[in-house]
């Protein structure tokens, strides 16, 4: 399982079990067109499904099934154990500071009225 289904389902989970596309897509934080990629390959497995947003008319709602809810819950302490063993890699001098840089500017970008932030930079990736 990757990190991106992980924190859908985990998602899904935190919020009864299902969520509109639209909210799936901001919890895991990645663009709708990669969450449908992401969603349609889980719905192969059989771990979420797609029915319909009664509340919206239009849209969709994954849905965790029995069988991704089974697959998130062996896989929470791997999560864990690996979110803890990143914190305790230690960085370069050079990684703090582009870090502490990525961080001051996505403070700065989530504390802009949200008209001022379509044009910022984009996010640069660390290497």
């Amino acid at each position: 399982m990757g990190l991106i289904q992980f924190l859908a389902l985990q998602a899904l989970d935190t919020h009864g079990g299902r969520l509109p596309m639209t909210r799936l897509t901001e919890a895991v934080g990645i663009s709708k067109s990669r969450l449908c990629h992401i969603v349609d390959g889980m719905a192969t497995l059989g771990w979420v499904r797609r029915e319909p947003d009664f509340d919206d008319g239009r849209g969709i709602q994954a849905v965790l099934t029995n069988l991704g809810a089974g697959v998130l819950v062996p896989a929470v302490p791997v999560y864990a154990e690996t979110m803890a063993t990143l914190a305790q890699t230690p960085l370069t001098g050079q990684q703090r500071a582009e870090l502490r840089a990525l961080v001051d500017q996505l403070a700065q970008r989530a504390a802009a009225p949200p008209a001022d932030r379509s044009d910022a930079e984009p996010a640069r990736r660390i290497a």
